[in-house]
């Protein structure tokens, strides 16, 4: 074939094999002749991602990082070609390097894709319905016993931790709850209330009775901490309490409830105590009025709680 040294001259039968076999084709689709099958990619770049744009920042961050998983390796194939057999291996191979919720996400943006493409009749039916993963394990949450609580409690006073364990094993907080807690949300007079910030949806806005001796501790700690500090902080705590595990700050949480549920506080009040809006969630914790939800929290820091100047005390007292 003869090259030239300016622009190559545009020829109906194109400059390679590939290009006319490319030219022919856009000609008989515009003439009608042939119906265009559109490639995952292009159908989810051009007619997917347009009915997303005005849902939440988050979720179009979601829908992204599942395309990076999803069009290198589907990308490519014309939309007829996506089977149930192709998705079932993509999706079976990605559990050995993502997370079983993760790749569950995949599966979620991929039914969305394909759903879209069956209603505009460009499949016949949606492959993905029919793809299963394996069954999630139910993972075993272990949790603080009264001792173990009490020596981490110890434990953590002096050393940047106690934040994270007073809130979590105490108050029943989230790690983000508690990291957004600061001195304006306790109050420092009777009845000694802690309004715990909503930091994951408006329903977890809530507010916890505090004893005296707790509230006054809570309110001389510094501001909010880095998350990963404070995990650091909680992994050193468990270890100069001599537990012979290490605790995350979810499992403070889910010892609160725990602990709760031992001294025979009711389902709806713990459910109260941890923003739950539906008493099945605060089931999975478990391995009324204001004055009722003071007696639980006191009887829940005489079992495990030592101020800080007792005589059991802290290392900082």
């Amino acid at each position: 074939m003869r090259t030239f040294a300016g622009p190559r001259r545009f020829s109906g039968y194109g400059g390679t094999p590939a290009e006319a076999e490319a030219d022919l084709e856009a000609k008989l689709i515009r003439a009608g002749l042939l119906q265009h099958s559109a490639s995952l990619n292009e159908f989810a770049q051009t007619a997917y991602l347009p009915t997303v744009v005005h849902t939440g920042v988050r979720w179009r961050e979601q829908i992204h990082w599942a395309l990076s998983h999803i069009l290198p390796e589907l990308g490519a194939l014309p939309l007829e070609s996506v089977t149930r057999v192709r998705l079932q291996a993509f999706l079976s191979g990605k559990l050995s390097a993502l997370s079983r919720t993760s790749v569950g996400h995949l599966r979620k943006v991929l039914y969305a894709i394909l759903a879209l493409a069956e209603a505009d009749g460009l499949i016949p039916a949606n492959p993905t319905r029919h793809v299963k993963l394996p069954p999630a394990r139910s993972a075993h949450r272990r949790t603080l016993t009264e001792s173990e609580a009490r020596r981490l409690i110890d434990s953590a006073r002096g050393y940047g931790a106690e934040r994270i364990v007073l809130l979590g094993l105490l108050c029943g907080l989230r790690l983000s709850e508690a990291m957004s807690v600061t001195r304006a949300n306790i109050e420092q007079d009777a009845p000694h209330l802690l309004h715990v910030p909503g930091t994951k949806s408006a329903s977890a806005v809530r507010v916890i009775p505090l004893t005296p001796a707790l509230a006054k501790e809570l309110r001389a700690l510094s501001g909010g901490h880095n998350p990963h500090n404070a995990r650091r902080a909680l992994a050193n705590a468990a270890f100069r309490a001599q537990l012979d595990w290490t605790p995350s700050p979810h499992d403070l949480r889910h010892s609160f409830a725990t602990l709760l549920q031992r001294l025979g506080c009711p389902e709806d009040v713990r459910a109260r105590f941890l923003g739950h809006r539906h008493r099945l969630v605060t089931a999975g914790y478990s391995h009324a009025e204001m004055e009722t939800w003071r007696h639980w929290i006191a009887l829940l820091c005489s079992s495990v709680y030592e101020p800080v100047g007792s005589d059991v005390g802290s290392k900082a007292g």
